[in-house]
């Protein structure tokens, strides 16, 4: 079990490590851009199919689709360069210690663990509620494709933890303690909760895209995004920013499981 039962102090880094990190993490962003690629080109020759028409090719389409999510990428990396050491919280790519390696280390089975089995859950909460949901009945036993595993992996497992819990959690975590003067748990708390209904409502228009917009559709998209967002958040307080994103990595890897095997026996 993952568990730290004091508050973190502040974590010194030298300009150095700070820019190094953002380098590193700048290039895994890269990295998981190319990598989520193929399943947004699909996505965009199927609305363009649907539409009939495009300025644009699909090509075109998708390469300025990227943009949006390199730059707000970037611009909460900043952010969270700046605001993550003050509040104590850890990053094994930004501090490039032994001490950071072990601490990552010690948790790394724990939070695989965690989110192979969180997202087989969901996987199974799914197949359940799929009767209340027509178009998520549609969804059940469909073929998986592995570019999607591999664009859930990294854009969810990279770019999504960047984008929130290093920059957004981190942000409001020290404005939240200086009304105190002091970090308190409450703090952490807090802003772990809120993150996560942000990280929920960010699905919104994927969503949209797939679902009415029944009463069990917004259960599904706020309970099961949200729960994600608070033991990813959980774990980024309680360990490093790296294990967090290995646990939200894991959760594709477990529903892409469920959604495999339930390929199989339907």
């Amino acid at each position: 079990m993952i568990k730290q039962n004091k508050l973190q102090l502040e974590i010194s880094l030298t300009k150095r490590q700070k820019w190094i990190g953002f380098g590193l993490y700048t290039l895994l962003i890269l990295v998981s851009l190319v990598a989520y690629f193929p399943t947004l080109l699909a996505v965009v020759k199927t609305q363009i199919e649907q539409i009939g028409y495009s300025r644009f090719s699909a090509l075109q389409f998708s390469l300025l689709s990227l943009v949006q999510p390199f730059i707000l990428a970037l611009f909460a990396l900043l952010i969270g360069q700046f605001f993550f050491s003050k509040v104590g919280l850890r990053s094994l790519l930004y501090e490039r210690t032994s001490e950071s390696l072990e601490l990552f280390k010690a948790r790394l089975s724990d939070v695989i663990f965690i989110g192979i089995g969180l997202g087989a859950g969901l996987g199974i909460v799914d197949v359940l509620i799929s009767p209340l949901i027509p178009e998520l009945m549609d969804q059940v036993g469909q073929d998986v494709m592995l570019r999607d595993l591999l664009a859930g992996i990294f854009y969810g497992g990279i770019i999504e933890e960047v984008m929130l819990r290093f920059g957004f959690m981190s942000a409001m975590i020290y404005f939240m303690s200086r009304t105190s003067q002091q970090l308190k748990a409450w703090h952490y708390w807090v802003s772990i909760i809120l993150v996560a209904i942000i990280f929920a409502l960010g699905h919104l228009p994927a969503t949209l895209q797939l679902f009415e917009m029944t009463i069990f559709v917004w259960l599904r998209l706020l309970l099961m995004n949200g729960i994600v967002g608070i033991v990813a958040g959980y774990i980024y307080w309680q360990n490093t920013l790296e294990s967090a994103i290995v646990c939200h990595m894991m959760v594709h890897v477990g529903l892409f499981i469920i959604n495999a095997l339930m390929g199989i026996v339907l």
